[in-house]
C-alpha cells in the first residue's frame, strides 16, 4: 500500500462500511473490531484513527468515488453518542455541513440522592441494594452458578430485595441448570442460556470441564475457582491456569493435562439491546466475562443506559474502554480489579 488517508471528517455510503468489515473479517478470520484491537497500540494516546483506517481502506479500493473539497464542516457536540438532539438554529452560514452529537454539558441532576462514597464494588453493591431508593434492576453477564465468586448472591437470594429485577445471563448448560434451580421461585427474574456480545450471532466458547474444574483447587485455596473460567477467548483461559500454578507440586504436575481438556462449545451470542426493559430508575450492568467486556458494552442500547456498571478490568482493552464509557458521560466511581462507574446524570450523588 502506497497511500494513506487522513481527514478530519467525511461522509461514506454505508455499503462502503459492510465491505470494509467483509473484506476484513475474511482477511483475518476473527471479528472486525477484534482485529483492529489487536493491531492498534493501545499504549499510545492516539493508537487508532477511524479516519485514517476507513480512509485509507475506501482510498485503495475506491479511488474513483473519493472526492475532497475545501469545505468548512462544524460538529457540535462533547459526547460520541447517543443522538438525542439537534439545535434549531446553526450559527452563521459559512458552513457547508453540519453535525450533531449530544451537545448539553453532562450534569448531575439537583433532585440526586446523597450517599456516602463507597470504597470497592462490593460497598456500592450493598448502597445499590439497601440505600438507593426508586425502582432498581440489575443485569449480570456471566452469572455462572449464582454462588461462584457472585456479589450479587447474598441479595438476590434474600427475599428482602425481591423488589429488585434482575436478568441474570449464562451461556454454559452445566452452570445456567444450577443457576435456574437456585432462583427458581425468585419474582422479577429472567434467566437467559446465551451468551451477550455485540451482535446475535453463534460462537466458540472456551471453558474447562467441571469434571477436570474440580479437581484444580490443588493446595489451596478451595475456592472452586476453575469454575469460573469460560471465554471467547481460548488464551484467557490458558492464561489463569498458568496463573494458578502456585497450587502446588501436583498442579503444576497436571499443569499441560488441564491446559489441553479445555472445551469448546458453540453458543449462541445476543446483544443486550435485544432486552425489552421498562423504564428502571436505578439500573446496575455486572459484566463478568473474561476479556470479552467490550464486546458485551458494544451490544448494549446506549439510549437506555444503565446508571450503574461493574466489570472486571481486561488490561489489554481497559483504555479503550475507559475511554468509551467517558465519551458516553460515566465517570469512574471506585474498585480497580472490579471497576464500578456511573452516569453523571444517574439520580444518586456519591459524597465524601
Amino acid at each position: 500500500m502506497n497511500f494513506s488517508f487522513i481527514t478530519q471528517c467525511f461522509p461514506i455510503f454505508r455499503g462502503w462500511l459492510e465491505d470494509f468489515v467483509t473484506f476484513v473479517e475474511r482477511r483475518h478470520g476473527i471479528r472486525w473490531y477484534d482485529a483492529i484491537l489487536n493491531a492498534a497500540d493501545l499504549s499510545q494516546k492516539s493508537g487508532f484513527s477511524e479516519y485514517e483506517t476507513m480512509g485509507t481502506f475506501l482510498a485503495n479500493t475506491r479511488p474513483e468515488r473519493m472526492r475532497t473539497y475545501n469545505m468548512a464542516w462544524k460538529r457540535f457536540g462533547n459526547r460520541v453518542c447517543p443522538v438525542e438532539r439537534a439545535r434549531a438554529e446553526i450559527p452563521g452560514t459559512e458552513f457547508a455541513y453540519v453535525s450533531y452529537e449530544t451537545w448539553d454539558p453532562t450534569r448531575v441532576p439537583e433532585s440526586a440522592q446523597e450517599l456516602p462514597r463507597p470504597r470497592d464494588e462490593k460497598e456500592f453493591i450493598a448502597l445499590f441494594f439497601d440505600k438507593m431508593m426508586g425502582s432498581r434492576g440489575v443485569i449480570q453477564v456471566g452469572a455462572n452458578d449464582g454462588v461462584m465468586e457472585d456479589p450479587l448472591c447474598r441479595y438476590l437470594r434474600d427475599d428482602k430485595y425481591n423488589d429488585v429485577s434482575s436478568v441474570l445471563i449464562e451461556p454454559l448448560g452445566y452452570y445456567f441448570e444450577q443457576l435456574t434451580q437456585r432462583h427458581a421461585d425468585r419474582p422479577n427474574t429472567l434467566m437467559l442460556q446465551v451468551a451477550a456480545g455485540a451482535s446475535e450471532a453463534t460462537r466458540k466458547f472456551y471453558h474447562i470441564p467441571p469434571e477436570i474444574a474440580d479437581e484444580m483447587n490443588g493446595d489451596g485455596p478451595p475456592n472452586n475457582w476453575a469454575h469460573g473460567q469460560g471465554s471467547f477467548f481460548r488464551q484467557s483461559v490458558e492464561f489463569w491456569i498458568k496463573q494458578n500454578q502456585f497450587r502446588g507440586e501436583v498442579y503444576r504436575a497436571n499443569l499441560d493435562r488441564y491446559l489441553s481438556a479445555i472445551r469448546e462449545t458453540t453458543v449462541n451470542v445476543m446483544p443486550l439491546r435485544s432486552l425489552a426493559l421498562g423504564a428502571i430508575e436505578n439500573s446496575l450492568l455486572v459484566i463478568d466475562v473474561q476479556g470479552a467486556e467490550l464486546e458485551v458494552l458494544l451490544g448494549v442500547n446506549w439510549r437506555q443506559r444503565p446508571n450503574w456498571l461493574i466489570f472486571e478490568q481486561d488490561l489489554g482493552k481497559v483504555g479503550l474502554i475507559h475511554d468509551l464509557l467517558a465519551a458516553l458521560g460515566y465517570v469512574h466511581i471506585c474498585g480497580s480489579a472490579n471497576a464500578v462507574w456511573g452516569l453523571v446524570e444517574a439520580p444518586v450523588r456519591f459524597i465524601g
